[in-house]
């Protein structure tokens, strides 16, 4: 008997300790939790502006991208005149060839330098009109689908990137990721290596939280830190008149930010990935 009533004490007092012992562990967590509430909260420098992915911000970003970053009109300029020379040798070693055999020039020797010749007049012609290609390729763009609107919050130790319609969807990037910064009059361009990432409007009255000129310094001290170029001059020459239609919102799918073939080439302008498909892929992760 005694040994057992020594039992049930012993299990008494384990069951006390076990429920002291829990105790302690669920305040511990509490704090731990608290504490972790607190390590969330940013303190830094920060404010959250919106940009609209519309017809205005994909040219300034296209043109930007073929004609200033790649040099894409120089590139073509210089194809062009490669064409000629090569035409103009072949043109030559054929009637030198011919006249020493004091054999008759025919035109069918001359079928493949005028196909050269045309070739070089194609692409030249391409130099001069890539905005113009772009402005075709974004009307059809966006008369088939609606604008999306992009909220970012930019901090001194990230980018937040909320979509305004999918605001679940949030994701970020830390400065570290952008390794180059491009600046034109109206827009921020933030690049990862070659690949596009995200567009940030210079637009005071776009401030959601705080203020512009916390946007503007917190952006020129990561300037100050990776390569950059800027233009200070305009980029496009043809106005933009395009006005956007409206559209049911369950009607249509998200605007494909990236999806405008350049006709001043045989590729498609993939470097910006779909705003849909950005987000998804970066929430998932």
């Amino acid at each position: 008997m005694e040994n057992n009533n020594s039992k049930e004490n012993i299990n008494i007092e384990e069951q006390k300790d076990t429920e002291v012992v829990t105790e302690e562990v669920i305040e511990v967590n509490e704090e731990d939790q608290q504490g972790e509430k607190v390590e969330e909260a940013y303190t830094g420098k920060s404010a959250k502006i919106s940009t609209k992915y519309d017809f205005k911000t994909m040219k300034y970003f296209h043109v930007y991208n073929n004609v200033h970053r790649r040099k894409r009109n120089i590139q073509y300029l210089v194809l062009a005149l490669i064409s000629l020379a090569l035409t103009g040798y072949i043109v030559y070693d054929s009637i030198t060839k011919t006249t020493a055999k004091n054999e008759e020039i025919t035109i069918s020797m001359f079928f493949i330098p005028a196909i050269m010749v045309l070739f070089a007049i194609y692409i030249i012609y391409q130099a001069f009109t890539i905005e113009a290609s772009l402005d075709r390729r974004l009307r059809t763009l966006f008369m088939k689908q609606k604008v999306s609107e992009l909220f970012f919050e930019v901090r001194e130790d990230k980018i937040i990137i909320t979509p305004v319609l999918k605001p679940e969807d949030t994701f970020s990037y830390d400065w570290i990721q952008v390794t180059s910064i491009a600046e034109i009059p109206q827009y921020y361009f933030f690049y990862s290596g070659k690949s596009p990432m995200f567009i940030i409007e210079k637009n005071p009255n776009a401030i959601i939280e705080g203020s512009y000129e916390t946007i503007e310094e917190i952006i020129k001290e990561q300037i100050a830190k990776k390569p950059y170029q800027r233009i200070d001059k305009e980029i496009i020459k043809k106005p933009i008149t395009f006005v956007h239609p409206d559209f049911d919102i369950n009607d249509v799918e998200f605007v494909e930010s990236e999806v405008v073939e350049d006709e001043t080439s045989e590729e498609v302008i993939d470097e910006v990935k779909t705003t849909e498909e950005k987000t998804e892929n970066d929430s998932q992760n």
